[in-house]
């Protein structure tokens, strides 16, 4: 269900199962790693113990699309399927690479190992990257290459990709080409910087290995009883000072950006440089240095990641793009004609929670922001969002603005759509008084047609008297 019309991983497996027997396929894991759940499929193999059907999405207590309960962990199969039903449901967003490991290496993979199945097929949706603006979730390009060369130890290699979602095609691309190049093996996998799952992540996993540890006694181990996680992603932040004469504005920019975060400590600012960063986490006390040099080590540009940087260029920069190639982004909102596909993206990263630069936004820059949201208000889009996110995702002074807009043109929409509502009602009511008016005319006609018959009926009796 969503976008899809046809569920060619399903059909796939059904017909693998039941018509093609001289294959020898008597087993098919089914791999569901999209970001929504795979309802479709889970119904269609509900009963069939032939098909292991395994998917990890974003759930949220049933709030997240499709909105329902079919997603929960609970939903294990019935009658002989028992059991070869495993959801993985997130309890919130940005989850990423390694909880995505956590639960291959503590769910699926010893799973897989009891069921041993003849193919896997894999529903490769890969709008859970970094940067999709419907997912949300943050896994690389790197997570999914190592999700995908786990997978390869079983049924001999055989393993089929069916590309499913993804909605930024930058992410798309890199996440498909990391994928397509294990499955050849001509590249080796790079390393990633994440290390630790989310606290809620392993609080997932418990749940399912309980819900299933009946049917797969490997997943009745108990986990180490200290594990170790994240309770929220790293608040990073980078603020450039092109123009001295900001430093004082930009100073509270700063200091309100870092009290939207979790810690809410403020951000001391000793003295102007090129760039001010910031980093914070729940973890320990939110603070910054500005670097005494223009450029910083190679290790603090290793930790930045996943940044969206507009406009400026500075050789710290450079330094990021080293060492993030493929996550670092670079859009430039100098000029006045902007792609559209461009502020898309930026919106995209904005809703994904992922980290955010946008610098020194001139007039022209902030113009064409407005006009992506006003288009966006046109289609009815909800953009409550950004009310909630943009003040602590834009850090410069200009955003501010554009924030009070977005709040603005949020608040007018509201009131228009309470007006036409209003003019609606009006109508009907209207319409009514109308029909009910129209209704009485047609009476007092069919009542004087009536008369006019008597009278006829009358004249013809008296004319049969002359």
């Amino acid at each position: 269900m969503g976008f899809c019309l046809f569920n060619n991983v399903a059909i796939t497996t059904s017909f693998l199962l039941n018509e093609r027997l001289e294959l020898g396929i008597n087993k098919v894991l089914i791999v569901d790693w999209d970001v929504h759940h795979g309802n479709g499929t889970q119904k269609m193999f509900w009963k069939d113990p032939r098909v292991l059907f395994f998917s990890v999405h974003r759930y949220e207590f049933g709030s997240f699309y499709p909105a329902s309960d079919d997603g929960s962990h609970i939903m294990v199969g019935e009658g002989p399927g028992a059991g070869y039903n495993i959801n993985v449901p997130w309890e919130n967003a940005r989850c990423g690479d390694a909880d995505y490991f956590a639960v291959w290496d503590h769910v699926l993979i010893p799973v897989a190992k009891e069921f041993s199945p003849d193919m896997i097929i894999i529903s490769a949706g890969f709008d859970a990257a970094i940067g999709d603006p419907l997912g949300g979730c943050r896994v690389t390009p790197y997570g999914y290459s190592v999700m995908l060369k786990k997978l390869m130890e079983f049924a001999r290699g055989k393993i089929v990709m069916a590309l499913e979602g993804g909605y930024n095609l930058d992410s798309l691309a890199n996440s498909v080409l990391a994928c397509v190049e294990v499955l050849l093996e001509d590249k080796p996998i790079a390393g990633s910087s994440e290390v630790y799952p989310f606290e809620s992540t392993w609080r997932v996993i418990k749940a399912v290995r309980e819900e299933l540890s009946a049917f797969w006694p490997t997943l009745a181990d108990e986990l180490p009883k200290k594990l170790p996680f994240r309770k929220t992603l790293p608040i990073q932040a980078m603020i450039f000072l092109p123009d001295r004469p900001y430093l004082h504005s930009l100073e509270e920019t700063i200091r309100g950006f870092v009290a939207a975060g979790p810690c809410g400590d403020t951000l001391p600012v000793k003295h102007p440089n090129d760039f001010v960063t910031g980093v914070g986490s729940s973890s320990s006390p939110s603070t910054s240095v500005i670097p005494p040099s223009p450029v910083p080590p190679s290790d603090d540009a290793a930790y930045w990641k996943g940044f969206l940087v507009c406009k400026v260029n500075t050789p710290f920069l450079d330094a990021i793009k080293e060492a993030h190639p493929k996550t670092f982004k670079h859009f430039n909102v100098e000029t006045p004609t902007i792609q559209l596909l461009y502020l898309n993206t930026i919106l995209g990263y904005i809703k994904s929670y992922s980290n955010i630069c946008i610098s020194d936004l001139d007039a022209r820059a902030t113009r064409e922001f407005r006009r992506v949201f006003r288009n966006f208000c046109k289609v009815g889009i909800d953009i409550s969002w950004l009310e909630k996110r943009f003040d602590s995702c834009v850090a410069r002074h200009s955003s501010i603005s554009l924030f009070n807009w977005v709040k603005e043109v949020s608040s007018r929409r509201t009131n228009v759509l309470k007006e036409v509502q209003a003019m609606t009602a009006q109508l009907v009511e209207l319409e009514q008084e109308r029909a009910k008016k129209e209704g009485t005319f047609l009476e007092i006609e069919a009542e004087e047609r009536k008369l006019m018959e008597e009278c006829r009926g009358i004249e013809a009796l008296l004319g049969g008297y002359k």
